[in-house]
């Protein structure tokens, strides 16, 4: 294992160290630090961040089941390559939590719908502002990302953006891959703002049609984006 790829974690209080390992890993993983096929070592991770292989173990096996490590008996663990197919799962996953989110706006009560709008709002404005001065970059996805999560709001739930941000792994690594050239930031904050403008005209057929359209985008794009990155994926393409 290759321990320039992996900083040092600085772990702190009040989160679990599976968690902080896991968080870490996807990070660097999604955010294409690390290329598929790039080894990872249990015990050298355990050693290079100074604790036990439980928490280590366990970071793994999460990584694996959300599709961004392969572990294979025998041979090792290594960083797997994007799956298409498991794009379009992530797709259709995103559009149902999303959209029964928006729906959900429909049956909260003035003040709390008026709060998620007011997050959403400022969130906007935010992304407006980091174009400008800085372009599309690390921090516009974080800004993508907290839209998507204010969405999920309106269920009033936390476990709609968790499991959101659990099987979305492979997406992500695509938003890193493609933004600032295949992807149009300032198209992504149009239709952010098309999304708003329905929900806050009650417009919500409206918008859940919008976020379908936005999450299946990436449908349209994969071919292009394999003829860039062909060592990133997977050849599993489909003809869904």
């Amino acid at each position: 294992m290759d321990r320039n790829l992996f900083p040092k974690i600085k772990f702190k209080q009040g989160a679990t160290l599976t968690s902080q390992i896991y968080d870490f890993l996807r990070h660097q993983i999604v955010a294409k630090r690390v290329v598929p096929k790039t080894p990872l070592s249990e015990n050298d991770l355990a050693s290079h961040f100074n604790v036990s292989r439980q928490p280590v173990h366990e970071a793994l096996n999460k990584l694996s089941l959300n599709g961004l490590i392969d572990i294979i008996p025998q041979k090792g663990t290594f960083v797997s390559k994007i799956s298409v197919n498991n794009l379009l799962e992530i797709c259709f996953v995103r559009c149902a939590i999303e959209c029964q989110s928006i729906r959900s706006a429909a049956k909260l009560d003035q003040k709390s719908c008026q709060k998620v709008l007011a997050k959403l709002i400022k969130n906007l404005e935010q992304q407006k502002k980091w174009l400008e001065s800085d372009g599309a970059n690390e921090k516009f996805l974080d800004l993508d990302d907290n839209f998507h999560k204010t969405i999920c709001e309106f269920s009033k739930t936390n476990l709609a953006w968790n499991v959101l941000e659990n099987v979305k792994a492979n997406m992500d690594r695509i938003r890193y891959l493609t933004i600032g050239t295949i992807s149009d930031a300032k198209d992504l904050i149009d239709t952010h703002e098309q999304i708003l403008s329905y929900i806050l005209n009650q417009d919500y057929n409206g918008a859940c049609n919008l976020i379908e359209k936005h999450a299946f985008e990436i449908t349209k794009t994969y071919k292009h984006i394999i003829s860039q990155h062909e060592e990133w994926f997977l050849e599993d393409k489909t003809d869904q």
